[in-house]
């Protein structure tokens, strides 16, 4: 076909000016598609959209640990079916007690304590000993013995970097670097401390929606770093504490150190009843069922009010400045405070000098 000059001429100016429309008409249904992405809900019976859903609070949320960012993916909300039986109370009689656990012996090691008075020693974080783990190795055997030294093992997403039976585990080759090292350690006289989340695991909250933090319209609650988190009080969650604790223990660890030891003050969580008492009776059931005089059960909390159960267990605190080091100590109530209370430091300021402390790694002499 052959168009005239006139046609020809009418043609450029309109075909330029309707690509033009039609280039902004697909960049706008992108952009509705990317906003409507945040309302996607993945449930039994298909994809739903639901417009009620709200940017997740931060509320009560720690700031993430800078060793844990091996994965950073977003996930949409998880229904669940709420249960009818009233109120949620600190114990759940519709699910099964703890079962009791054999005790395993004890071997005592060298105190990782100055004068029997505080706890002194170093910690490492996932990233580092997957990055460097003869490294990590090499700084550890400079240490004298008894000295304390922490190992994160786990991560809130429930990977578990070293050979579990609970939770997901990693790639065969980080698992070969975190056990080598763990093996190494328990043949060794240090005192062995495993760090890692208690309540904040994504995947086993995904798996097992009836024993998460639940909303009001029935879905997982999820933090600012859109992980779920498992309620403390259900007896199957405080089981599965026992269990990896008894785990833990197998490997050679003296103490286990459960970080973000707390229900979130989110007011988008349906909980009734006092959320701090809910938490250190879970806190006493664990250490009554696992800790012994050998082995400690403790917990990581921004909770300057928690109370420590009775039994051999105490409470590490992160990012307190040395300024507030004192005012810290008179706040917490314990029955030795310099014993009982752990600092992370990453300094070696003297207004800590008396206190039970860890230090990065990377400090070690």
């Amino acid at each position: 076909m052959v168009f005239s000059y006139r046609t020809r001429r009418v043609l450029s100016r309109i075909f330029p000016t309707l690509l033009t429309v039609l280039v902004l008409i697909l960049a706008a249904v992108l952009c509705w598609l990317i906003w409507l992405q945040r309302f996607v809900v993945y449930t039994p019976q298909g994809v739903v959209f639901d417009f009620s859903l709200q940017p997740p609070s931060a509320s009560g949320i720690r700031p993430q640990d800078p060793g844990r960012n091996d994965i950073n993916i977003e996930y949409p909300d998880t229904p669940i079916t709420w249960p009818s039986q009233g109120p949620v109370t600190p114990t759940d009689p519709t699910l099964p007690s703890i079962p009791d656990i054999p005790d395993i012996p004890d071997t005592p090691k060298p105190p990782a304590t100055s004068g029997d008075t505080v706890l002194t020693g170093y910690y490492t974080d996932l990233k580092t000993i997957q990055e460097d783990p003869n490294g990590v190795r090499n700084q550890i055997e400079r240490l004298p013995a008894g000295t304390a030294v922490m190992v994160t093992v786990a991560n809130y997403w429930g990977y578990r970097y070293y050979t579990s039976a609970h939770g997901t585990p990693v790639s065969q080759e980080n698992l070969a670097k975190m056990d080598g090292l763990l093996e190494w350690m328990a043949q060794q006289d240090y005192y062995m401390i495993a760090r890692l989340p208690a309540f904040r695991d994504y995947y086993y909250s995904l798996d097992n929606t009836s024993l998460g933090l639940a909303k009001s319209n029935g879905y997982l609650w999820q933090d600012a770093d859109r992980c779920y988190w498992l309620n403390p009080t259900k007896a199957k969650v405080q089981t599965r504490l026992t269990q990896i604790i008894r785990e833990l223990k197998d490997l050679g660890f003296d103490e286990v150190v459960f970080e973000d030891f707390m229900i979130p003050d989110a007011e988008a969580i349906v909980f009734s009843g006092d959320r701090k008492e809910a938490v250190y009776e879970v806190a006493q059931i664990l250490v009554e069922a696992c800790a012994t005089e050998a082995f400690a059960i403790s917990f990581l909390t921004s909770d300057y009010g928690f109370r420590l159960p009775q039994g051999n267990c105490r409470l590490y605190l992160e990012n307190v400045e040395p300024s507030a080091v004192q005012d810290v100590l008179d706040a917490i109530e314990t029955p030795d405070d310099r014993l009982q209370i752990v600092f992370f430091c990453g300094t070696f300021d003297s207004r800590f000098d008396g206190c039970s402390v860890l230090r990065p790694l990377d400090l070690a002499p």
